[in-house]
């Protein structure tokens, strides 16, 4: 019995992944189509980080809950520690989801680069020194910086493009 609900657990967690990778393909899909004939383009990332970020939050702060008034004896110091630590990435997500976007416009020479700490900054291609499209991201290097891009993040075929356009050194 022990050993098909692990192989059941694992199977459902891989249809769930599975599930949220294809919706975060599909809803990227319709937003690139609909931003081709726009002049400007906004980066954010999917909304369903949001919904992940926000449901780990209500479901380890429920947790807390019911081990703080209903105890059973597994409220242990690092049982605490490790739900306040998801709730803690639960708000790192919500909150990067929120916050973090990229402004991309076709006839400019730069684009408008805002960070998960709200800071807004207008990056020229020119100071862009080259860029490379990993697995899981995408890795503009500056001058002075480098930006860690998601590779899920909306629109970012177009900020991918533009770094082309403009002749910014891609690493393979």
């Amino acid at each position: 019995m022990g050993f098909l609900t692990r192989m059941f657990a694992m199977a459902l967690t891989g249809i769930v992944i599975g599930w949220i990778g294809i919706y975060i393909f599909e809803k990227n899909s319709k937003e690139l189509i609909n931003s081709l004939k726009q002049e400007h383009v906004v980066l954010h990332l999917p909304s369903i980080f949001f919904w992940v970020g926000f449901l780990d939050i209500i479901f380890c702060s429920t947790c807390l809950f019911i081990m703080f008034f209903f105890p059973n004896g597994t409220e242990a110091w690092w049982v605490w520690t490790e739900f306040i630590l998801f709730i803690l990435l639960g708000l790192a997500l919500v909150l990067k989801t929120l916050i973090f976007k990229i402004d991309v416009y076709k006839n400019k020479d730069y684009f408008v680069y805002r960070s998960v700490f709200v800071k807004t900054r207008k990056i020229y291609y020119c100071e862009c020194i080259s860029y490379q499209c990993t697995q899981y991201d995408l890795i503009v290097k500056t001058g002075k910086k480098k930006i860690t891009i998601d590779i899920h993040t909306v629109n970012v075929e177009f900020l991918m493009g533009m770094l082309g356009k403009n002749q910014v050194k891609q690493i393979r």
